[in-house]
Formats: C-alpha cells, structure tokens, sequence
C-alpha cells in the first residue's frame, strides 16, 4: 500500500518518481470557463465567453470560432500532461519557465460562483528542432514542470486569427421566402 491507502500493482514499484507522479495539470467543468487569456511577446489574446458564444475581445474584437473554442475548454477543464519532466521544478531557466513564451490564464466560475484563476506558464519546446512540438509547462502554484502535447502547444500558441469564426456569411437571420402565394406562380 501506498501512503494514501491506495493498493500497488507489482509492475508500479519498478516505475520512477516521474512516471508515478499525477499528470493532471487543470480539472473543472469547461461550462464554467468564462475567459481565456494569453500574453506572449507583450502582446494579448483574449477570449470570453458572453451568454452561450465564445467572442474574440483581444487584441481586436471578433466572433470567435465556436467549435474551436468549446474544444478548446474541453480540453482545458481536463488538461493532463504527456509526462512529468522535473518534479521539483527548482530550475525553471533549464525549462524556459523563468521567463515563459507564454502565459495562459483561465477564468472559471468555482464554488460558491466565485471566479477563479488558473495559469499555465509554457516554456521552451522540450525538443529544440521541433518548436511546433511537446513544450515544458508548469500551472501556477505547482512545483512540478510537465511536458504539455505537441497539439495543447500549438493549440495555446496558435496566432490569434486562428481563433476566429471562419464562416463568410451566416443566413440565420435571413428572411426565408417573403409571403409568396404558389398559387400565383402558375
């Protein structure tokens, strides 16, 4: 048994400290996220959600994306690293953390209705050959350094115009067929 009461198969006493760590970085329901927010180079991405649509508020305003954006809380409200590169985190220089490339805050609606921030520093690409790849990342108020996927990365990097709503024309609003009489038609 574990210090927690937990069972322990055989096969995890062989694994390290790292493989045994917990890779949860964020856990919470994606309807409670009310805001992203990311700062990379000094420059602002924000994304807020304003009754039941996703909007782009910076750096210029615009529709966002919808399908985009829910995914992206999904993804966010389980966030799980692919792997854990330093449990203590007492270096961040070696991780680019020190200085992130970007900062990532999330605005979600916790207990009691109080909003609550969550923050992901991401540093450098763990493989310097692939910038488009796995990067090192730490949650704010956490020790441990996490490798974060290569899709989360690019995902949370992506350029701002990536956000938004990509359909030229939306005909909701269009009036279907003015009062036409088919029997007039003849």
């Amino acid at each position: 048994m574990d210090e927690d009461g937990n069972y322990v198969k055989a096969k995890d006493l062989s694994k390290g400290r790292l493989e045994l760590a917990d890779r949860g970085i964020f856990k919470f329901d994606p309807i409670d996220l009310q805001a992203i927010r990311r700062t990379m180079d000094g420059k602002e991405l924000e994304l807020s959600m304003d009754a039941a649509n996703w909007s782009i508020t910076k750096p210029a305003k615009a529709s966002a994306d919808q399908r985009m954006a829910e995914e992206l809380a999904e993804r966010l409200g389980s966030l799980r690293a692919e792997r854990i590169a330093d449990i203590e985190g007492k270096d961040l220089a070696k991780f680019g953390l020190a200085q992130p490339m970007a900062t990532v805050r999330l605005e979600v609606i916790g207990k009691g209705a109080k909003t609550v921030e969550k923050t992901l520093k991401i540093g450098t690409p763990v493989d310097p050959a692939k910038p488009e790849g796995e990067r090192f990342a730490q949650a704010d108020g956490a020790g441990t350094v996490v490798v974060l996927s290569a899709f989360m990365s690019k995902k949370l990097l992506a350029d701002p115009i990536k956000f938004r709503e990509r359909n030229l024309a939306s005909f909701v609003t269009a009036d279907p067929f003015p009062d036409i009489d088919m029997a007039d038609s003849r």
